[in-house]
């Protein structure tokens, strides 16, 4: 005889009323009610189980927790803990003989994890909507992390998000403060400081164009090369007429 769940470290069993250790968990289409160390664990296999092909008919026939004895005995179920339970009874009843139509594979993917079918009983009736954790309270959080790197689903990519309309020269304030302008027949550029310009630009380029308004950096994509006009690396001084005449070789440089 398995050894009592009380052994194992769960506590006393019924009729010590355990209702209070227990969650209800909704996944696979049903809501069961287990032991909150095991209520993750129970979530994944329930949602692996339909994922594999074995639908959960949700018909009030799949039960969780349940503060009894037993049947016909004086030793806690382990339903009374919240470590058992019950799927599609009606198809899997219990029976002096197998009746079940469960596939193969739902056992043994339980049992990977700590349950026990109880449609493998040998010394009782076999009772094959019958699913039991049998391990300890620890080899219940492994045996959750387990199923969490196996059988977790990973969270659908996010939706991107549409891209807004814009029309030729239209600058566009972003919340960290730097400007964007698309470059399409025109393209925009504002330069901040003493003197505030707006300068639109004739280009063939199809770019969008970064300005970084505290140190006048242009980023241009190739759009032209001005490395010349805005010194080393091309990046534009920060005094107020030299910006004025970088904008106004610009100017020349796009219009020939």
């Amino acid at each position: 005889m398995a050894a009592s769940a009380a052994s194992r470290g769960w506590g006393a069993g019924w009729p010590k009323d355990r209702s209070k250790d227990t969650v209800a968990v909704k996944a696979g289409g049903i809501k069961v009610r287990v032991h909150k160390q095991i209520a993750e664990l129970v979530g994944l296999l329930l949602d692996e189980t339909v994922r594999r092909g074995y639908a959960l008919d949700g018909t009030a026939d799949d039960w969780g927790y349940a503060g009894r004895y037993i049947a016909g005995t004086s030793t806690p179920s382990n339903h009374s803990w919240g470590l058992a339970l019950d799927l599609n009874a009606t198809s899997n009843p219990q029976s002096s003989k197998l009746i079940t139509d469960m596939p193969s594979w739902m056992p043994a993917l339980w049992g990977r994890y700590g349950f026990r079918w109880g449609g493998n009983y040998v010394r009782s009736k076999k009772d094959a909507m019958h699913y039991e954790y049998m391990d300890t309270p620890a080899m219940a959080a492994f045996h959750t992390d387990l199923a969490r790197r196996e059988l977790a689903q990973p969270d659908p990519a996010p939706t991107p998000e549409p891209e807004p309309e814009e029309e030729d020269a239209e600058m566009h304030l972003i919340t960290d403060g730097t400007r964007y302008a698309k470059i399409d027949s025109f393209f925009s550029i504002t330069l901040t400081g003493p003197q505030l310009d707006l300068v639109k630009f004739l280009t063939p380029q199809d770019k969008w164009v970064k300005v970084d308004a505290a140190g006048y950096d242009l980023f241009l994509s190739g759009a032209v090369d001005l490395t010349h006009s805005l010194g080393p690396g091309g990046t534009s001084p920060t005094d107020a007429s030299t910006a004025a005449a970088v904008v106004a070789e610009m100017a020349r440089r796009l219009s020939s």
